[in-house]
């Protein structure tokens, strides 16, 4: 088994279990790999300054900057249905459909990777000036 991460894949599964009614739905969420300004916009978007008499204060948006992210990278949805019939993606505003909270899960478990992915880089890096 090659433990390799393969740049070559353009698309990456996100899955989030959602409790409903005392049924758990698990929910595949295929996703393309944000672009570098993507992901520079989404963290510019995720804090904004207010002023507020004379003073600038950062104020938290990240709720919005996560939805616009995840309508940007988000390709397809496995395990949805709108009225018992399954999500039709053909149309433009499915993913307004998708639940603001599913939304937020998947970008959130997305930037954790990133996260994880940044320290194993910086950690490597390290250890081979050592």
């Amino acid at each position: 088994m090659n433990l390799d991460f393969d740049v070559s894949k353009t698309e990456q599964e996100v899955i989030i279990r959602v409790e409903r009614e005392g049924v758990e739905y698990i929910l595949k969420h295929i996703v393309r790999e944000p672009t570098a300004e993507e992901w520079k916009e989404f963290q510019r978007m995720s804090w904004r300054t207010v002023i507020r008499g004379r003073k600038l204060d950062l104020e938290d948006n990240s709720f919005s900057a996560r939805n616009w992210l995840y309508d940007k990278i988000c390709l397809r949805v496995e395990g949805y249905c709108d009225k018992g019939v399954p999500l039709d993606m053909s149309n433009d505003g499915w993913k307004s459909k998708i639940p603001a909270s599913h939304k937020q899960q998947v970008i959130m478990d997305m930037a954790r990777i990133y996260s994880y992915e940044g320290e194993l880089s910086k950690n490597s890096e390290s250890a081979s000036e050592q």
